[in-house]
C-alpha cells in the first residue's frame, strides 16, 4: 500500500479471499446460514471483518483519489464492486461449478484475482487509457 501498487493491493486481497473460501468451503455456507437466519454472529462478523475490509480498501481508494490516480467515485461503491466479483466467483464455484476443471471460468485463483483487480482498476483509473496500456 505504501508503494501505491494498486494491482498488488487489490490482487492480494482477492487472492487471500479466494484461497480462504476454497480451503474452507464450510465458511461461506456458515455465513449464508448466519445471515439468512439473522443470527447475532452476523453482526459480529460484519463489524470485525466486512466493515474493517470496507474501511481498509475504501481508505486506500480515497487516498489514491486524493493523489489523482483514481477518478471521483464513491470509494465504497468501488469496494463493493470489487468484493462482489470475488465473492460471487467463490459462491459460483462452491454452489454450482464444483468440478475443479470448471465449466465456465477456467482459471486459477491467482488469475481470477489478477483479472478482478485489473477490471476494477481500469474502471476507476483517473486516466483509463493509461490504465489499459499497463
Amino acid at each position: 500500500m505504501e508503494a501505491a501498487d494498486d494491482l498488488a493491493v487489490f490482487q492480494g486481497v482477492a487472492l487471500h479471499m479466494l484461497a480462504h473460501h476454497e480451503s474452507d468451503t464450510e465458511f461461506l455456507r456458515l455465513l449464508m446460514y448466519i445471515a439468512l437466519e439473522k443470527h447475532s454472529l452476523g453482526q459480529v462478523f460484519w463489524d470485525k471483518n466486512v466493515r474493517v475490509l470496507y474501511e481498509f480498501l475504501g481508505g486506500y481508494v480515497r487516498r489514491r483519489q486524493d493523489e489523482g490516480a483514481f477518478r471521483d467515485v464513491d470509494p465504497y461503491a468501488a469496494v463493493r464492486v470489487f468484493l462482489g466479483s470475488v465473492i460471487h466467483h467463490s459462491l459460483v464455484n462452491l454452489l454450482w461449478d464444483r468440478d475443479p476443471a470448471r465449466r465456465i471460468f477456467r482459471v486459477s485463483n491467482e488469475e481470477a484475482a489478477r483479472q478482478f483487480a485489473e477490471i476494477l482498476l481500469r474502471g476507476i483509473a483517473a486516466d483509463p487509457v493509461a490504465a489499459s496500456a499497463e
